[in-house]
């Protein structure tokens, strides 16, 4: 079919309004699935920022910036781990593959 028969044919508002929908829907699963462990944590217990910086002592924007990261310091997943018990295998799958490793609070102290 040529180029120019495209662009005459009516349906061509149908197939760009068809594309932007299906954009629009992989740009929503994207942002919802490819949130990191932390994000989801604070989404799903309906918190702020600044209420998640509270107990570990981060800032709120250093705490915007740990959910938003594709990795979280090393650091960081340690203290939001004993803060609020998310597992490090989720945190930091690079660093702690299996919840065998762990830190337990009472064994923090």
């Amino acid at each position: 079919m040529p180029l120019a028969f495209f662009h005459k044919s009516p349906f061509t508002h149908f197939y760009v309004f068809a594309v932007e929908r299906l954009l629009t829907l992989c740009v929503f699963v994207w942002k919802h699935y490819a949130m990191n462990a932390l994000e989801k944590f604070r989404k799903e217990n309906k918190l702020t920022y600044e209420a998640v910086g509270e107990k570990p002592g981060y800032r709120r924007g250093t705490v915007y910036k740990h959910c938003q990261a594709d990795i979280i310091p090393g650091e960081a997943a340690i203290k939001y781990h004993r803060a609020f018990g998310i597992p490090l295998s989720d945190l930091r799958p690079d660093l702690y593959p299996d919840k065998s490793q762990e830190i337990h609070p009472q064994d923090a102290a």
